[in-house]
């Protein structure tokens, strides 16, 4: 029988360790924004101009994303650091954003269990042609687990402030 040494164990483990480490911040970088930085643009005269946004604070959550829905009208993701910009008809617009179920990974059994006990945050506004609204998107993660998803409606001053270092999110 042949005998492992206590090298070729402890090779072992560390390659296994780093391939764990590596395979860890992969994914911690797969559901950030990558896109170029925030820049403003005009609401147009006849549509209001929503900017959704995630900015990187100290919420945590960085390695998940979030559907997002306008009317029922499915979005783009929102992503940790990202923002995207959404134009909508004057009238009522109603919000939804809850955590979603990437395809495959390690974590799939923590996903499914976050989207089938986390409620979705939902925002309604009436929106004016020719406005811009920003809504943030907010989910605060502490040592006992995630808090229920907020999108909330941001001044326009406080909103330009956390969106500056924003990312556009591309799809």
């Amino acid at each position: 029988m042949k005998t492992i040494s206590k090298k070729s164990t402890l090779i072992c483990i560390l390659t296994s360790c780093g391939t764990a480490l590596l395979l860890g911040i992969g994914g911690c970088s797969y559901n950030q924004a990558h896109g170029p930085q925030f820049r403003a643009a005009a609401a147009p005269s006849t549509r209001a101009l929503i900017y959704i946004y995630r900015p990187a604070d100290k919420q945590g959550g960085y390695n998940k994303s979030y559907n997002v829905t306008a009317n029922d009208v499915r979005l783009p993701n929102i992503q940790f650091n990202g923002y995207y910009s959404h134009e909508v008809n004057p009238g009522h617009l109603h919000l939804a954003a809850g955590p979603r179920i990437e395809n495959g990974g390690l974590a799939i059994l923590d996903q499914a269990i976050d989207v089938a006990t986390t409620k979705a945050a939902t925002l309604d506004l009436d929106v004016k042609a020719g406005q811009i609204y920003y809504v943030r998107f907010f989910r605060e993660m502490t040592m006992w687990g995630p808090h229920a998803p907020q999108l909330i409606l941001t001044p326009r001053s406080e909103a330009e402030e956390k969106i500056q270092n924003c990312n556009l999110i591309v799809q």
